[in-house]
């Protein structure tokens, strides 16, 4: 009887180990398991290379901090770094985001080489830790402490001081990757500008020579222009910092035909005024017609084709005049001077375009850098 018993317990055991390896063996033949062990690689491996010390404590740091590995991409001849910050239980960054990721990479005409420097981190700024820090080649870098801009803008640029650059992405903002990846590369791009090329770079967009490049405000920041005409140039997303060619953001009603043209400020109206003056000259208004009925009359172009083409007129004389355009970024930059003109919000903004020389420009750049 006890033979018995001990045979069934032994079949029991049997039966155990049967149905573990039947569970077992396919997970790790399974992608999920592979990837897993794919990142546990290369922390480990990461770790090794940063510190020297594959168990013991990073002394370059002189921190007990969490880190976060950068994983090496190599996809159709490009090779950049990818890192991610969230919970310990979310899912890796999967194919689809490094494909998307190298695909604007290529699209922005970016260096190879200069990938070698730069990692690009998603975020989820719900999951940052106290003293949480990016191991990369170069030694350890502290995760910066993000302002409320990044939740809505989704990218910041990071330069460090052992010559290693990250490009933070919120996580959140993924289906706005193009324009703001694109911006980012910008920044590191700017980072190799010379003096001179920064030189002809205000000449372009007509920004005053004594600007400081950095300007805590982000719209009338040279170094920001830079990143906004880099992300035009491979986009066309509109460039949303007040350089290059500025036009008002006031509009005036023609009579009641509905049409609208620009109203300037009070501080280059004068400028303005002389120039319309000369316009008209040449261009007469478009004549309206009064269509009246039971009492109410409206008024409306008797050709708006003709409106149209005095409306494109005049902006080509406010778009190129240097006095007007040299007038209305005096009063972008200096809005304590002229408080005036902002009692309605902004007065001006960019037009949103970079025109032809700006862009041969930048290719100019990409091509000293490849």
């Amino acid at each position: 009887m006890k033979i018995k018993k001990n045979n069934f317990i032994i079949k029991i055991f049997l039966f155990l180990i049967i149905l573990g390896n039947l569970i077992v063996w396919p997970y790790l033949f399974s992608q999920e398991f592979q990837n897993r062990i794919s990142m546990l690689l290369d922390y480990d491996f990461n770790k090794l290379l940063t510190t020297g010390n594959l168990f013991g404590r990073n002394d370059l740091t002189k921190s007990n901090s969490v880190g976060i590995n950068l994983q090496q991409i190599n996809n159709v001849g490009y090779s950049f770094y990818l890192g991610q910050i969230d919970y310990s239980n979310s899912p890796p960054i999967g194919d689809d985001l490094k494909n998307n990721i190298t695909q604007i990479i290529y699209k922005a005409d970016f260096p190879k080489r200069l990938l070698s420097n730069l990692a690009i981190i998603i975020v989820n700024t719900l999951a940052i830790t106290p003293n949480e820090q990016i191991i990369t080649p170069n030694g350890n870098i502290n995760v910066p402490s993000f302002n409320p801009n990044f939740l809505t803008e989704g990218g910041e640029y990071n330069y460090n001081p052992n010559n290693f650059s990250i490009i933070y992405i919120n996580s959140k903002k993924i289906d706005l990757l193009s324009g703001t990846l694109t911006h980012e590369l910008g920044h590191h791009i700017s980072r190799q500008l010379t003096n001179e090329e920064w030189a002809k770079f205000y000449q372009l967009r007509n920004i005053p020579n004594d600007a400081p490049r950095f300007l805590q405000n982000w719209y009338i920041s040279p170094n920001e222009d830079f990143a906004e005409v880099y992300k035009n140039s491979f986009t066309n997303l509109p460039v949303k910092t007040y350089f290059g060619i500025l036009e008002s953001s006031h509009k005036e009603i023609i009579g009641m035909s509905g049409y609208t043209m620009d109203q300037e400020g009070p501080t280059c109206s004068n400028i303005s005024n002389a120039l319309r003056e000369n316009f008209d000259k040449l261009h007469p208004k478009p004549k309206s017609v009064l269509t009246c009925n039971n009492g109410s009359c409206t008024e409306s172009l008797a050709n708006s084709e003709e409106f149209m083409k005095y409306s494109k007129a005049w902006n080509e004389i406010t778009d190129h005049d240097a006095t007007l355009q040299n007038c209305r970024i005096n009063v972008i930059l200096h809005q304590e001077k002229y408080p005036q003109d902002f009692q309605g919000g902004t007065p001006y903004h960019s037009k949103g375009i970079v025109d032809q020389p700006t862009k041969d420009f930048i290719k100019n750049i990409i091509t000293r850098l490849d």
